[in-house]
Parts: C-alpha cells; sequence; structure tokens
C-alpha cells in the first residue's frame, strides 16, 4: 500500500517538487521540510551521497552537462523547482575566480532551458544572496576576490530569471539571503563553523576581516520557512514585486560581538531544544517593492542550536 501512494504521489506533478544542491548545508534542511509538507521531492547531487535519505528520488548530475537531469525529468513534471546548486566563494575552484561566473550562471541557462520545456511549465525559484545587492564592481577583471565574482554571478542569474519571467516561459522568483547559519553547516570556509569549531578544539580562532566588520546573520530554519513562504506565495510575488525577495536576517553586528556571544553561549548551559525557525512579512514589502521577510529566531537561540549540534559530531566523532 505505501508504494501505491509513493507511485500515486510520484504521478502527480502538483505534488512534486526539484531541488538542485540538496546535498548541501541549506539544501538538506529544506528538503526534509518539503518532506514534512508533503511534497515528492526529487533533487540533484554533482556526487553520490549515501545520506541523501531525505529524498525520495536522486539523480547524480551536473548542471553544465545537463543531460542526465534532461532525462531524469522527461518522465517526471514537477509543480517547483528551488535552484539552490551554486559554486560559492568559499569553495575550491580550479581556475581563477572567474570559473565561479562561468559555473553559476551557465548552469542556471541549463536548468531554465530544461524546465521551459517541461509541459507541466513549473514555478522556479533562484536562492541569491545579499552580496548580490552590490551589484558588478566597476572593475571586475581587475577584481581577484573569489566574493566579487560569486556576487556578480548571482546578479547575473538574477537577471537571466527575471527574463524568463517577463517573457512569460517561466515564473521564476529570486530570493535574496544574508550569511546563513545553523546545524549541519560542516563548510570549512564561513565564520560561525570555523568560530564553533575553533571553540570546542580550543584553537585560536584567526579574525579574516577586521573585528568592527558587520555582519548580517539568518538562521538556516528561518531561511526555509521563509522559502516555503514564498514558493505558497509564489505567482504574487512573480506578477507584483518585480520577481524578487529578500529574506533579512539579524543586522548590524560587528564580528567582534559575534565573537563575544559565541564564547559566552560556548560556557553556558546548553539547551537541545529543536528550533524550526520562522519568518514575518517585513514592513518595507509593498506590492510593486522588494517582497521582504524577516528571520526571528533569536541570536543566542540559533547560537545554542548550532553550538549543540557541533559539541554532538565531536562526541560522536570520538566514540
Amino acid at each position: 500500500m505505501a508504494r501505491e501512494i509513493l507511485e500515486d504521489s510520484l504521478n502527480n506533478p502538483t505534488q512534486r517538487v526539484l531541488v538542485t544542491g540538496a546535498t548541501g548545508f541549506l539544501g538538506r534542511h529544506l528538503c526534509v521540510s518539503l518532506k514534512k509538507l508533503g511534497f515528492v521531492v526529487l533533487a540533484t547531487a554533482r556526487k553520490r551521497d549515501l545520506e541523501l535519505v531525505h529524498v525520495d528520488e536522486w539523480v547524480e548530475c551536473d548542471l553544465l552537462e545537463p543531460v542526465a537531469l534532461e532525462q531524469f525529468l522527461s518522465s517526471k513534471p514537477i509543480a517547483y523547482c528551488f535552484h539552490l546548486a551554486a559554486l560559492s566563494d568559499g569553495q575550491d575552484v580550479a581556475n581563477r575566480a572567474s570559473s565561479i561566473l562561468r559555473q553559476n550562471t551557465l548552469a542556471t541557462l541549463n536548468l531554465l532551458s530544461i524546465l521551459e520545456a517541461q509541459t507541466s511549465k513549473p514555478s522556479v525559484l533562484l536562492l541569491s544572496s545579499a552580496l548580490a545587492e552590490s551589484g558588478c564592481p566597476k572593475k571586475l577583471k581587475a577584481d581577484r576576490r573569489k566574493s566579487s565574482w560569486y556576487a556578480y554571478s548571482k546578479r547575473v542569474s538574477e537577471l537571466v530569471f527575471a527574463a524568463y519571467n517577463n517573457n512569460a516561459s517561466l515564473s521564476s522568483v529570486a530570493v535574496r539571503v544574508p550569511n546563513v547559519y545553523g546545524p549541519g553547516d560542516q563548510s570549512t570556509s564561513r565564520i560561525i563553523p570555523s568560530l564553533f569549531r575553533s571553540l570546542l578544539e580550543q584553537s585560536r580562532f584567526n579574525l579574516r576581516s577586521s573585528s568592527d566588520t558587520q555582519i548580517e546573520l539568518v538562521y538556516v530554519g528561518d531561511v526555509v520557512a521563509g522559502l516555503c513562504k514564498i514558493q505558497r506565495e509564489h505567482a504574487a510575488i512573480a506578477g507584483h514585486y518585480g520577481a524578487m525577495a529578500r529574506i533579512y536576517g539579524r543586522q548590524g553586528l560587528s564580528l567582534e560581538q559575534i565573537v563575544r556571544k559565541a564564547q559566552s553561549l560556548f560556557h553556558s548551559d546548553s539547551n537541545d531544544a529543536q528550533l524550526a525557525g520562522n519568518v514575518s512579512l517585513d514592513k518595507r514589502s509593498s506590492e510593486g517593492e522588494l517582497y521582504a521577510l524577516h528571520g526571528s529566531t533569536p541570536l543566542d537561540e540559533g547560537f545554542r542550536a548550532t553550538l549543540n549540534w557541533y559539541r554532538n559530531q565531536k562526541d560522536s566523532l570520538a566514540q
């Protein structure tokens, strides 16, 4: 009976969604939530991952060579796509930083071409970055910082999405998010994972930026809640908000404040509560402008949940 129910769901495109980048930090959290909401989750991954138990079906493919995805979806029309897959500024890139631009924009174009050919004409969400708000540096070719190329690749991808949306080929929405943190982030380059690992290992945390650098943080559960809300409100956002959305986090924090907060919580009592995350409609949101959501998880609670995950990871590895 369970298999029959699954097969019926797999044949119902109104319940089927595709998540690219499902093996990533945010992708894993999103897939778990989508499953809880009753969706049949299809996913892409660039390499085999035995931990992809939170999806119904997945395909191993690189969006730069999308033949495998095209074949995978040929008999599986979907209703919605969350496009999270991207090379970030923290990942190793074989050649110069401009490879990030080629990888991210070409992969996006390939995906949209495949989805446009589907008879179901799915709606599409692009995970973008708050860094894209700065647009393109005036002298991009002379700027070797990977973050500049990453920001530009996201801005170009936003413009590609807008073109598809304006031409009515696909209903598309781009969502900008700031620095995301939370349980499950195994990055070796982002600030929060590096900070918590240094605390647990009792090693020195090296500040890569000035201590007064301002950083905007948002809890992963808030981002997932926001993406799910945007999926529900997709038609309105695509039609009246310029096909753009923004999830805001905790702003005005200096790097020094973040380090001190993490250090104080590290020595306090632990809290094993699981945080689901939540968002609220921001006052900046108005028709014709950006659709804005604000993450509502307090920094203390988000940091505790994240720190506990790292503690558990360390304990499990020690056993």
